[in-house]
């Protein structure tokens, strides 16, 4: 073009002239396209005009055109979609990029005979040698696409990112194999990539440096997720979940085809040692991201503006990836990995939710429902779960971890965890002004400790007998992460939460007690924590609510009564096998419950309402082990001391002792419960006689509680 504007102009409207005159041309088409030699000093009228040609060009001549300018029609295009003049007409260039691809794909016959090696045509692609020239077209395209797809301006980028990867999901299964080496070094960018990584897995697995396009690719999405900018770092975990889930169908065929009982073991294809270090590469790559992300800022950060805290979408897309990721390592899925693992999550769950969006990701506090993050945490740990306990038996030794980890999760009900010094509020709190200078909202942790102590429950009653299970002393964990909320009682936050690990306690004990009893080394630090822990609840200095009705405090009551029961039918009966202190204890404890109503210690206290039923049990226990003998214990004896035939007589009380402590047939354990029962029983009965002399001094016309003259009866009786 002449360099004077005006005769520019008439240049464009010349030719634009020839193209609307539908002129058949063979030879002049390298001239006509010369109106992309433009720049971004011409003006805007000038650019507009000339992609008026262009546009006419694509939508009518290719057809007519010869390949030779094929490739200089694509290198047009993109010049106009990388102009600055106008926007619009960048984003129209790359639209007409997908009709220019769109052409190739419906005349790829027509093209591949036409089409030659010729040098001074198509550009060069290092790297591939005698690459055939169908492919070297949409080369041409793939890389025009790519240098569009780091343009400056993003509107640009994201058009052409979207028409790139959207060109090479429809056509790019054209190519050949040795090509694909060239789109993965030479065209490929990291918005979007992953999905081609995803879709092409197969062709690009067969490529030499696979692996190390894979790494490569890994090491940008751990960048970009690590950027402050919360649109580029949830973006690159979309990739990373995209490359993921490039396996996923691959791994459900594998596991349906090992499920199949007609396909012989010896025949599954063993995993290629590059797939591993592929996704041992991923699982290091995540661990990163979320180790680094989940950090929590210095000490002398106390106010979130003054750090990074990631935000929860971005928390939630990271934990959403594990699973995806798990399928593909968990066979080599050890003890350190699953440490690393609950770091993570640790992590990820301490961070608060900043107060703008609270309103949208916490639930109301009488809601029971997790966040989003909260249910992927679960989720992630459920399936660790299945494969720990449905596995084969290297996984075993993961399950200690997974109690801690869980037993962890379940104490945030009562005091929520902290990242770092950053000031946060509570939940509950709504413009208070003890925390109106903290933007920070901490999480409502007690729907999701709940879940995990429900979790709990389940996985102990799955490996309760298990070697690694017993070892670890977990039972002891379990019953040390009871007490805090079983101590606070109506404290709690929620009062769902201490009858559910009252629950849990009970459930527990029923399957551990014997396995305490069977082995007794491994189960020595348990008693002590059990006595404490029982103590805690049914003597707790949490005053039930003023506002508790009548009904509600007789279920509590029922609670107290059903912990009782447990003591005379899983504990007391076994004394020969239960550490003679914690027997003392049980006794010492039995006896302060059966004197609490009798003496009147309750309504000294101001909230404390009077447990007579419990009282009873109580009672009805000391009682009821205060009058076994050793025919009780073991009826093969009669009642002079000699063996018989005839069956265990009753107690006084109608107590027939149950087959299983008949099986411990041993004097000394009888000898031992009946005199600690005894002892609490002269006690408590001393205690009641002195009570009711000094009521009766003090009363005058007014009659005595009831249960205090019905306990005087029996104590004569």
């Amino acid at each position: 073009l002449v360099g004077h504007p005006d005769v520019r102009q008439k240049q464009l409207e010349s030719l634009l002239h020839i193209l609307h005159s539908c002129e058949l041309l063979h030879h002049g088409w390298p001239l006509i396209i010369i109106f992309g030699a433009i720049n971004d000093n011409h003006s805007e009228h000038l650019v507009r005009l000339a992609f008026q040609c262009l546009q006419l060009v694509v939508t009518d001549f290719l057809p007519l055109m010869p390949w030779a300018c094929l490739p200089l029609t694509v290198d047009t295009a993109a010049k106009f979609g990388s102009q600055t003049q106008e926007l619009n007409i960048s984003l129209t260039a790359i639209g007409l990029m997908w009709n220019i691809s769109d052409y190739f794909y419906q005349n790829q016959e027509k093209l591949r005979a036409s089409l030659t090696s010729d040098n001074q045509v198509f550009p060069d692609f290092p790297g591939v040698p005698n690459m055939p020239p169908f492919d070297k077209l949409w080369m041409c395209l793939y890389a025009r696409l790519g240098d569009l797809c780091v343009d400056s301006r993003p509107a640009v980028r994201k058009s052409a990112g979207q028409t790139l990867f959207s060109t090479i999901a429809a056509h790019g299964a054209l190519l050949h194999n040795q090509t694909w080496q060239a789109v993965l070094w030479q065209v490929l960018t990291l918005s979007g990539v992953a999905r081609v990584f995803s879709t092409k897995q197969k062709i690009l697995q067969g490529l030499g440096d696979f692996p190390r396009a894979w790494a490569l690719l890994l090491d940008f999405i751990h960048t970009a997720a690590l950027s402050k900018s919360n649109e580029v770092s949830l973006a690159a975990l979309k990739s990373l979940q995209e490359m993921l889930q490039a396996g996923r169908s691959s791994s459900i065929a594998s596991s349906s085809s090992v499920d199949d009982p007609g396909s012989p073991s010896h025949l599954q294809p063993p995993i290629p040692e590059d797939s591993i270090a592929n996704w041992n590469t991923a699982w290091k790559v995540w661990h990163t991201i979320g180790t680094e992300v989940t950090r929590p800022p210095p000490d002398e950060v106390t106010r979130g503006s003054d750090a990074y805290i990631p935000s929860q979408p971005f928390l939630t897309a990271l934990v959403h990836i594990f699973p995806h990721l798990f399928q593909h390592i968990k066979p080599r899925f050890v003890v350190s990995d699953f440490t690393r693992l609950a770091s993570v999550l640790l992590g990820c769950v301490s961070v608060p939710v900043h107060g703008d969006s609270s309103p949208f990701i916490l639930p109301s506090f009488t809601e029971v429902v997790v966040t989003p993050l909260q249910e992927g945490i679960l989720q992630a740990l459920a399936g660790v779960e299945k494969e720990v306990t449905e596995g084969n038996g290297t996984t075993r030794s993961m399950v200690p971890q997974l109690f801690t980890l869980l037993l962890q999760f379940s104490s945030y009900s009562c005091q929520a965890p902290s990242y770092g010094n950053v000031l946060t509020r509570p939940h509950t709190t709504k413009g208070s002004v003890i925390f109106f200078q903290t933007d920070w909202v901490t999480m409502n942790f007690v729907p999701f400790a709940e879940r995990s102590m429900s979790m709990v429950v389940s996985l102990y009653q799955k490996t309760s007998n298990w070697e690694e299970v017993i070892e670890a002393q977990v039972l002891k964990n379990i019953i040390q992460a009871t007490i805090t909320p079983l101590r606070l009682k109506y404290r709690c936050p929620a009062q769902t939460t201490w009858k559910l690990v009252i629950t849990t306690l009970l459930t527990v004990l029923q399957e551990g007690l014997q396995l305490a009893r069977e082995y007794p080394v491994h189960f020595r630090e348990m008693w002590p924590i059990l006595g404490t822990a029982l103590d805690s609840f049914l003597f707790s200095n949490s005053p039930p609510p003023a506002n508790q009705s009548s009904e509600d405090a007789e279920r509590d009551e029922n609670i107290d009564c059903q912990v009782v029961e447990l003591i005379r039918e899983e504990i007391l009966p076994y004394a020969s096998a239960t550490p003679s202190d914690f027997i003392v204890s049980i006794m010492v404890l039995l006896n302060k419950g059966s004197i609490e109503s009798a003496s009147g210690t309750d309504s000294e206290c101001e909230g404390f309402k009077l447990r007579e039923e419990f009282a009873k049990t109580c009672f009805e226990t000391l009682l009821q082990f205060s009058l076994l003998t050793q025919t009780d214990f073991d009826p093969n004896l009669d009642n002079s001391g000699k063996a018989g035939t005839s069956k265990a007589p009753e107690t006084s009380n109608g107590y027939t002792p149950q087959d299983s402590a008949a099986n411990i047939g041993k004097c000394e354990s009888t000898q031992v419960t009946t005199k600690l029962a005894v002892t609490s029983l002269l006690h408590r009965f001393r205690e009641v006689l002195v009570k009711y002399v000094d009521d009766e001094k003090l009363s005058g016309k007014c009659p005595l509680p009831r249960c205090v003259k019905l306990y005087c009866c029996i104590i004569f009786w």
